[in-house]
């Protein structure tokens, strides 16, 4: 896997700033402390290594019995195509199941009298799938909505152990730090003598995100002799992390 690394450091404080320490109470001032303030950041670019997409089933009967049953045996098809994928029980887990009853619309020119009614029964069952073949999201796709999944909601790619990534942010943005504030010291002619202050701030890795619209499983499969699996790609993870840092400083 290859990381692009992005170097950037911010100085936030480009003058060295002298703190005097006195006290109304002493005889003799305290001697003067020169400190410097420095931010430093970095961002990493890394390709995903894991990707997860949300699949599901709805059925509409006019029990919800039969709406139920429907949607099971639906849903027992596209497990089955998941299985024929390579995939495991624990690539995939249930995110959402729902009965609600479906009312029927209000006609044009009712009276007072009139009362919504149930029409049918309307089940939702939704999978979020998760693995690391990447290059299987498109036969996941495919193969789930031949299953008769008719909902393809969202495509997520990620890094399995972004901490490992986050951590290299966090360390490449303490070395931004610490060499922006070593050419600037060496410019006023004065030393670090050693670090007072460290805060981490912003430290994350993003998510690629394909925006997939709900689909009928009607138009998904139209012409299911030419269907083919959808080409879909993208782009690097951004992994961001900053970094704030006070030094003491001491003259040579």
């Amino acid at each position: 896997m290859v990381v692009k690394m992005i170097r950037r450091s911010i100085v936030s404080v480009l003058a060295i700033s002298l703190c005097w320490a006195n006290s109304a109470f002493a005889e003799t001032p305290q001697p003067q402390v020169a400190q410097l303030f420095v931010r430093g950041e970095a961002q990493l670019m890394v390709p995903p290594d894991q990707v997860s997409v949300s699949l599901g089933v709805t059925t509409e009967s006019a029990t919800a019995k039969k709406a139920v049953a429907a949607n099971t045996r639906k849903m027992n098809s596209l497990m089955n195509a998941l299985a024929n994928l390579g995939l495991s029980d624990s690539d995939y887990k249930t995110q959402n199941f729902q009965v609600q009853p479906v009312w029927s619309s209000r006609p044009k020119g009712a009276g007072n009298s009139w009362k919504a009614s149930i029409v049918a029964y309307r089940v939702t069952n939704t999978l979020y799938v998760t693995t690391l073949e990447l290059d299987l999201i498109g036969d996941i796709i495919g193969a789930s909505t031949e299953a008769g999944a008719n909902q393809v909601n969202s495509v997520n790619f990620s890094l399995f152990n972004a901490r490992q990534y986050r951590q290299q942010a966090i360390t490449q943005a303490m070395e931004n730090a610490r060499a922006d504030a070593e050419v600037l010291v060496l410019a006023s002619g004065d030393r670090i003598k050693r670090t007072l202050s460290l805060n981490l701030g912003n430290a994350s890795a993003s998510k690629e995100r394909v925006q997939m619209k709900t689909m009928a499983r009607s138009s998904l499969m139209a012409d299911s002799a030419a269907f083919e699996p959808p080409p879909i790609s993208a782009g690097d993870i951004t992994v961001r992390a900053s970094v704030s840092v006070t030094y003491e400083l001491e003259s040579p």
